[in-house]
């Protein structure tokens, strides 16, 4: 033995600074599941980040969308700043700088989580940041009125589905699932329950590894077809059963109002999307970080809204989406109205790395329910969620589904 060593071995060094270092991934983890208020409204992800930057990079680097994900956040960011500059329209410093962190912790988090998931596994990362976002919830004061819908149930969903005896096992996924699709259906949780609902159905799809790897593109492609058919079920499904009063009258209620103002529950839940439209349709370029919403704007955005049967003249739209900056609900929206094409092409790229990554996971076999649940969240806020809540989830579930560079399954990314 050397004296370097201190007279221990060498594989007894290793192995506890390895131990170490996967410990060390699990708590970065758990920092950036937490949601805790720090100047200009930084997320706590960005302050880890940049404390563990060497580690996380080199971690980062072995997955294929690391590198294009940071350089589009990045230019994000700077294109907002750049439309900032060179607009006449009234802007906020601290607002602006509030809004590109987000967009920036976007990039750190991904790096932190991946940095996990190479050390720990996908399964104790996910386990890690869901105990983050409960340590959260006495932070930032819980809802009474709803505790579960707006504070405890995607934390504990997701701990649910990533637990020993459940992660990647066909039977106890599908138990936790439905038993979690009626908690969520109990406490009004409409759109968690649709979730839960196609990944669990998608899951029932998912070929074992074995098998998996020995198909073709073409079978990749028909996995595809039938993820789509089987997610468009499950929705159609659920919303029969939400306006037939399965799930509870007062459900059935404000989807039966939402379906007679607009015909579709989409377009009669998310009226902001007729915002949105009108935003963009009047100045594709974007409107700069730290924009301040203009009375002529707000009444373009009034009249988007207004064509979907929604009436906005009221609070919501006067204090919430226009009082202080624009908010039309949607992370594509947000991005594209705030940091312009760019911002929407960020959008569009976490979208194709969710979906690839999900293809891949099918591919291999490696696909579980809760990164189905997690892709689903993830698509459905960049349609239908504000930036300031999707980017804290965003990141995690496109680094469950990342693909490694080198190889066609990470031994440890897949635990």
């Amino acid at each position: 033995m050397s004296e370097a060593s201190g007279g221990r071995s060498p594989a007894l060094i290793d192995t506890r600074s390895g131990r170490f270092e996967t410990g060390a991934a699990l708590v970065a983890a758990v920092l950036v599941g937490v949601d805790v208020p720090l100047p200009y409204n930084t997320p706590l992800s960005i302050v880890v980040g940049l404390a563990l930057l060497p580690v996380v990079l080199n971690g980062g680097r072995r997955y294929r969308s690391f590198v294009a994900l940071c350089i589009l956040v990045f230019s994000t960011v700077g294109t907002g700043l750049l439309i900032a500059e060179f607009s006449s329209a009234p802007s906020s410093t601290s607002l602006a700088i509030a809004q590109c962190m987000r967009v920036l912790s976007l990039a750190f988090a991904f790096a932190v989580l991946l940095w996990a998931r190479g050390r720990a596994g996908t399964r104790r990362t996910i386990l890690a940041f869901a105990i983050g976002m409960l340590v959260s919830v006495p932070i930032g004061g819980i809802h009474l009125l709803n505790p579960w819908k707006f504070d405890l149930g995607l934390p504990l969903t997701l701990i649910a589905l990533s637990l020993p005896f459940v992660y990647r096992r066909p039977i106890p996924q599908a138990v936790v699932g439905l038993l979690l699709i009626a908690v969520n259906a109990a406490f009004s949780s409409r759109s968690a329950a649709g979730f839960l609902l196609i990944a669990v159905a998608v899951s029932f799809t998912i070929t074992p590894a074995a098998d998996a790897v020995r198909r073709g593109r073409a079978w990749v492609v028909f996995r595809y077809a039938q993820v789509i058919a089987v997610a468009a079920g499950a929705y159609f499904l659920l919303q029969a059963a939400i306006l037939d009063g399965m799930l509870g009258d007062d459900l059935q209620e404000r989807t039966q109002a939402q379906v007679a103002a607009s015909g579709s529950v989409l377009t009669g839940g998310r009226p902001e999307m007729g915002a949105s439209v009108a935003l963009i349709t009047s100045n594709p370029w974007g409107y700069g970080a730290g924009a301040i919403p203009t009375p002529t704007q707000i009444l373009v955005a009034k009249s988007g809204m207004a064509r979907l049967g929604y009436d906005p003249n009221n609070g919501y739209v006067e204090r919430y989406m226009f009082g202080t900056s624009f908010e039309v609900h949607s992370t594509l929206g947000d991005l594209w109205i705030t940091f312009g094409i760019v911002g929407a092409v960020l959008a569009i790229f976490c979208v194709i790395v969710l979906l690839r990554g999900t293809g891949h996971a099918m591919a291999t076999g490696t696909l579980s329910t809760v990164a189905v649940y997690l892709v689903i969240r993830g698509v459905w806020d960049m349609a239908f969620s504000p930036v300031y809540t999707s980017v804290l989830l965003l990141p995690l579930a496109l680094a469950v589904v990342a693909i490694p560079r080198r190889t066609l399954v990470d031994d440890v990314g897949v635990r």
